[in-house]
């Protein structure tokens, strides 16, 4: 009865798989928690008929709806605070079995191997279901599992392994896999501390840059913060933009944009922000000539890093010009309309 009740309602459970996901990213966004992997499945046919055959399960399940874990969704975070948080977003805006949602691992002997996870057996609530495209699936649950991406390499590497206790290890082993456990965990809270440590040094970062503190030295969170706040970049892009240069002053730009400027204004000589400062307060209007020159040769639309690069460049003497453009080149036209313009290269 349960087989061909799953027979028949599998589809379902597909399309509940394949519309929580989205769910549960936008979640996640709005928590502000990056993803780093969500994987989902539907128990196959074949599969459900073993376990409920398992001598272990006979009597266990009376209906289809006893059994919790027909739809799975994974959802992979990068730090124990994450997956603390996303558990309380999901408790509230999902249906929750408390009865059978658990915390894996968090009772496990010292004998044990294994690293936890959390199980929330959900469904979803009424109000989503009170949609014209969710309404099918009223009646359905899901497994969803949250954890971070130690715990996940983890439970791939006990998969590959199954061994459960110490017992079923070979001695040869213990030390190693007690090791790569402890190690893990004590990975997963330092990178839990590290996320909170960054978190207090861009409010630092900012508050000191507010107050006119510029020996910081130049990083990716604090060179975000000054381009931010700094009357002195604003005032210099205005300048830019009054000659006819397009510069779009949004820096909310990949990692790379920013080791881009970082590399280029180390090259340049310009380690803190206090050195930074001094160089776009000395921007000269021959120092835009130069970069409206590079500007007038593909009329490129720059984003922020650019122009300032080109702006510390110029400032140089043609030795040192050529020396950043090789060590630090830009990519595609930009980069040769700056060969051309510094070094002469047509």
């Amino acid at each position: 009865m349960i087989a061909e009740a799953f027979k028949q309602r599998r589809s379902l459970y597909q399309s509940l798989s394949e519309c929580v996901p989205p769910l549960l990213r936008k979640l996640a966004a709005d928590s502000g928690i990056d993803v780093a992997l969500i994987e989902q499945r539907v128990k196959e046919q074949e599969s459900l008929e073993r376990k409920i055959a398992r001598p272990d399960k006979v009597g266990k399940y009376r209906n289809l709806s006893d059994i919790t874990d027909l739809c799975g969704i994974r959802v992979v975070l990068y730090t124990n605070e994450d997956c603390r948080v996303l558990t309380a977003a999901i408790a509230q805006n999902f249906e929750i079995d408390s009865a059978n949602s658990i915390v894996k691992g968090a009772d496990y002997a010292e004998d044990r191997f294994g690293y936890s996870s959390t199980h929330l057996i959900a469904s979803l609530p009424d109000a989503r279901l009170s949609l014209f495209e969710y309404r099918h699936l009223a009646g359905l649950k899901m497994e969803i599992q949250i954890r971070t991406v130690l715990q996940h390499a983890w439970a791939v590497l006990d998969w590959k392994l199954r061994y459960k206790t110490e017992k079923e290890v070979p001695k040869e082993l213990r030390r190693k896999l007690f090791r790569i456990s402890a190690l893990l965990e004590a990975a997963d809270e330092a990178f839990s501390e590290v996320k909170s440590l960054s978190a207090d040094l861009r409010a630092e970062y900012k508050s000191e840059i507010s107050r006119g503190k510029l020996e910081i030295s130049v990083n990716r969170d604090s060179l975000e913060a000054f381009l931010q706040q700094s009357e002195t970049v604003h005032a210099v892009v205005n300048r830019c933009i009054e000659r006819g240069i397009s510069i779009d002053l949004d820096v909310d730009r990949p990692d790379t944009a920013f080791d881009y400027l970082i590399s280029s204004l180390a090259a340049s000589g310009i380690h803190n922000l206090s050195q930074f400062e001094e160089r776009l307060r000395n921007v000269s209007e021959s120092n835009i000539d130069d970069l409206q020159a590079i500007n007038s040769r593909g009329a490129f639309g720059f984003g922020i890093f650019t122009p300032l690069r080109v702006l510390m460049i110029s400032q140089l003497d043609a030795e040192n010009r050529r020396r950043v453009v090789d060590r630090v080149p830009s990519g595609g036209a930009v980069g040769n309309a700056e060969r051309a313009h510094f070094c002469g290269e047509d």
